[in-house]
């Protein structure tokens, strides 16, 4: 994550926290956890924390929330969240039936 953090307004109620472009682990742990984070602290006008795998997108309602202050928010989680990278855990087989009783409309597909 050497990059440095872009915050840029998408339209009149959202804004988009750029924190890289590569695939990282470790920027997706950290992106996972400002989410968590924004959405825990349930911020006065905020309606929407969107995570993807290196940004977020916050969504707010313009009338009851000052863009400054939930920038200087936003970046104070950025910079003080510790990421929490998930434990390597084996991969789990789901069993799947295909035709018979179970797809009764296998020939149709």
């Amino acid at each position: 994550m050497n990059a440095p953090v872009e915050i840029r307004l998408a339209g009149d109620s959202a804004l988009v926290v750029e924190l890289g472009t590569e695939i990282d682990p470790a920027m997706n742990a950290h992106v996972v956890a400002i989410a968590a984070r924004l959405r825990h602290e349930q911020i006065d006008g905020v309606r929407d924390v969107i995570s993807s795998y290196a940004s977020i997108t916050v969504c707010f309602d313009p009338l009851r929330t000052d863009l400054e202050s939930l920038t200087s928010t936003i970046t104070r989680h950025v910079t003080t969240t510790t990421p929490v990278l998930a434990t390597s855990r084996p991969p789990r087989e789901i069993p799947v039936c295909y035709g018979g009783v179970y797809g009764h409309d296998i020939e149709a597909v």
